[in-house]
């Protein structure tokens, strides 16, 4: 008997980030962590790009990364505006 193992083809870079998928800490909030140190460093000039990319990035679902935009919001570290884009606040 054989135990198969299914793997998920992911289109894209590999992501630069490697999500601690065992640990306490959610998915959204490890994102929003990353996120907020790329904008720290500059890497984001005035606003990040759209969700779909981030997750892709990430290799995670566009609602952890609504979520983490949501906490970075209500940080104040981002401002999201509807149908226009997440703008930095630096």
């Amino acid at each position: 008997m054989s135990i198969a193992t299914t793997t998920l083809e992911r289109s894209g870079p590999p992501p630069r980030f490697v999500l601690d998928l065992a640990g306490p800490e959610y998915v959204w909030r490890q994102v929003a962590q990353h996120l907020a140190e790329r904008i720290a460093t500059g890497e984001f000039q005035r606003r990040l790009p759209n969700r779909e990319i981030i997750a892709s990035e990430y290799g995670v679902s566009v609602h952890s990364v609504r979520r983490a935009v949501r906490y970075l919001a209500d940080q104040g570290v981002v401002t999201a505006v509807n149908a226009r884009g997440t703008y930095l606040d630096v």
